[in-house]
Formats: C-alpha cells, sequence, structure tokens
C-alpha cells in the first residue's frame, strides 16, 4: 500500500481460491491487524464482536453453526492519502460507520494502522452471519453496495474513494 492519490478500498482474497479456508484465519488475520507496532487497542474496534477477542468469538460462531467449509472471513483494508486523514482517531470513527455496512448480520472488527505515511484501516469480517448461521457468499450487488456505502461515508468529507 502506498502512494495513491486518493483514498484506495481493497478486498483481500477475492478470487484467491485458498485463501482463508481454515479456522487459524481468524487468530492469524487478527493477530497481524492488531500488533502493536501498527495500532493502539482504543484504535480497534467491533460490531457484535468484542475486539479484544474477536478471533476466538468469531470462531466459536462458525463452529456453533458447522460453518467450517470454504473461505471464513473477508478482509478489506481502506487507505488514506496523508492529506485526507492524518488522525487515527477520526480514521477510527470512519472505521465504524463503514462497518455498520455488514454489522447488522456479521461479526467485524477493524484495526486502524499508523505504522506507514498513509493512515489504514484493516476489516475484518466473520462470513457466518449471527443471525441465523448462513454464511455470506457475496454477490456483484452486495460487492458494488458496499463500495457505494464506501463512498458515501468518505463523500460526507469530500474524500474521494477507488477500488483497488
Amino acid at each position: 500500500m502506498g502512494g495513491w492519490d486518493v483514498a484506495t478500498l481493497k478486498i483481500i482474497g477475492v478470487g484467491e481460491v485458498a485463501k482463508y479456508h481454515d479456522l487459524d484465519s481468524y487468530d492469524s488475520v487478527v493477530r497481524y491487524i492488531q500488533r502493536q507496532d501498527k495500532t493502539v487497542p482504543r484504535f480497534c474496534g467491533g460490531i457484535a464482536v468484542n475486539p479484544a477477542q474477536a478471533a476466538l468469538e468469531m470462531q466459536i460462531l462458525t463452529k456453533a453453526y458447522r460453518q467450517e467449509e470454504g473461505s471464513c472471513l473477508r478482509h478489506m483494508v481502506l487507505s488514506f492519502t496523508p492529506r485526507e486523514i492524518d488522525d487515527m482517531g477520526h480514521a477510527n470513527g470512519l472505521a465504524f460507520e463503514i462497518a455498520e455496512y455488514y454489522g447488522g448480520s456479521y461479526q467485524i472488527t477493524w484495526a486502524v494502522h499508523g505504522d506507514k505515511r498513509h493512515i489504514h484501516i484493516h476489516f475484518i469480517m466473520n462470513k457466518v452471519s449471527y443471525l441465523n448461521g448462513k454464511k455470506y457468499h457475496g454477490t456483484k450487488k452486495d460487492y458494488y453496495d458496499f463500495i457505494n456505502h464506501t463512498k458515501t461515508v468518505l463523500w460526507q468529507l469530500g474524500i474521494p474513494v477507488q477500488v483497488g
């Protein structure tokens, strides 16, 4: 990541058949996004999950609904240029607004990273719904609706978004 002229949203692992296909993925990805050299706990959040134990709670839900097969999580990164967002607290508030798109049905956690010249947010979404145990499969419509939701949140601040 880096060097973009506008904010960039990237969904990690799309089209990668074997990406995030085991329950250990929750632990490894959540541990990565919450690394102390990248963020601090006050800039980590969650909806329907406690960020401090997000991996465990996501694993428990996935096992409870017997949904261990296939991809278990969705990993998204939103990067800002330094002139757009230069405050981790502000980015954390935006992360909550963006996460609300999925938060009504899925556990989602995030961490704001300030270890690079540009601030960026990692989102991890459990692909098992806490409402009914059904697995998120992602449609093109949902993909574009999420992008539009993100653009709407950021447009209020005059921040354009590209998909990378």
